[in-house]
Parts: C-alpha cells; sequence; structure tokens
C-alpha cells in the first residue's frame, strides 16, 4: 500500500516563510554592519570563559530610537525630578553582555527586534563585537562591569557565565533586552524605566 506524503501544516509553512525571509534580513545587516563577519543566531558562538561586563550602546541615527525609546527615556527623567542634559551625549537605548569565548574572540550577547524571528521565535544574537560597534553610527557604546551594579559579586557573575553557556533563547516580544541581561543575573533588578518595552533602560549602578 501506498503512503501518501503529508503536506506541511499552516504553522511549519509559516515558520519556513519566517525563517527564509529572517535570512536574507540577517545577511544583509550583517553586511551593512561591518562585510563578512559572522552573526550568530541563538545558538551560542562558543563556550564563554569571561564576562567583560554590560554594555551600553547609542546609535545615534535609529528610527526607533528617535521616535520612540529617547521620548520616553525623556519621560522617564521628568518624571525623576531630571533635566535634559545639553553638554552630554543622549543616553543608551540599547544593552547586552561583553563576553569572551575559549578561542579569544569578543562577542556581545544580545536581544534583539527588527525580523519577524526575533520578534516572534528567537531574539537571542551572538554578535561579533566589532560589528555591534558599527552599529553606533556615530553614537557611543560603553562596558560597564557587572561588578560595578549594586549587589553583583564574583559569585552571581560566575553564574551569569553558566546561563550563558545553557542559555534558553526567547523571543523579543517575549523578552527585551533589557529584561534579558537582568534573566542572566538571577532577574536582578539592575535597571529602572517606566516602559520597558522600550528597550530603553536607566542603570542602576
Amino acid at each position: 500500500m501506498r503512503v501518501k506524503e503529508g503536506r506541511p501544516s499552516g504553522k511549519e509553512t509559516e515558520k519556513a516563510n519566517i525563517v527564509a525571509a529572517d535570512s536574507v534580513r540577517i545577511g544583509t545587516a550583517t553586511q551593512i554592519a561591518g562585510g563578512s563577519a559572522r552573526v550568530d543566531r541563538g545558538s551560542p558562538a562558543g563556550r564563554v570563559i569571561e564576562l567583560r561586563g554590560i554594555i551600553f550602546q547609542s546609535d545615534n541615527h535609529s528610527v526607533l530610537g528617535a521616535w520612540l525609546i529617547r521620548p520616553i527615556q525623556m519621560f522617564d527623567r521628568r518624571l525623576a525630578g531630571l533635566g535634559k542634559s545639553v553638554f552630554g551625549p543622549p543616553l543608551a537605548m540599547h544593552v547586552g553582555l561583553h563576553v569572551v569565548i575559549e578561542d579569544g574572540r569578543e562577542f556581545v550577547v544580545e536581544q534583539l527586534f527588527g525580523t519577524p524571528w526575533h520578534a516572534f521565535v528567537d531574539g537571542v544574537n551572538w554578535t561579533p563585537l566589532d560589528v555591534f560597534r558599527a552599529r553606533d553610527r556615530g553614537g557611543w557604546d560603553v562596558t560597564v562591569p557587572a561588578s560595578a551594579f549594586r549587589k553583583i559579586d564574583d559569585r552571581i557573575i560566575k553564574e551569569a557565565i553558566e546561563f550563558l553557556n545553557s542559555i534558553q533563547s526567547r523571543p523579543y516580544f517575549g523578552e527585551d533586552c533589557p529584561t534579558f541581561v537582568e534573566r542572566a543575573f538571577g532577574r536582578r533588578r539592575l535597571f529602572r524605566c517606566s516602559n520597558r518595552r522600550s528597550g530603553a533602560a536607566a542603570s542602576s549602578t
């Protein structure tokens, strides 16, 4: 008896379409950011041996940042009784984890939003440090040692490294970038922000 081959379900087809479209966008974004450097989506780029710290980034030409994140940041500052600094640089609008893997390469483990795959399937990316910095686009980035944050000691940093070496990814709509970083540190509250979904974060160092 001949068995008919089953057709893929609607959900399987939809997921395949998301993966295909996202692969094209990832390739284009990588070329723009710095050539042939690889951005590993979801799966670890290697075993993490060192956590350099929490890296903050301010993209000076981000449309999302200009129209959504920065206005929310200013609203937060006003609630806190702070005005806009006319002398200082713009606040960070993104945060990730600056790590070193066993072969000596440096990556930023970050939760990204920008493609259907990031939004609905898996937002975690292992981005080479030079590719990450190419996204500053006239802005800035800085790595702050995790121990500079309240109640973060060597034991907790070691636990964060263990977390990264056995990471379970989540979609961006389930976990934005500040929440991802806090999950790496045992869900300890590191940032305060009136609207966490914006991706903006104020540090509590």
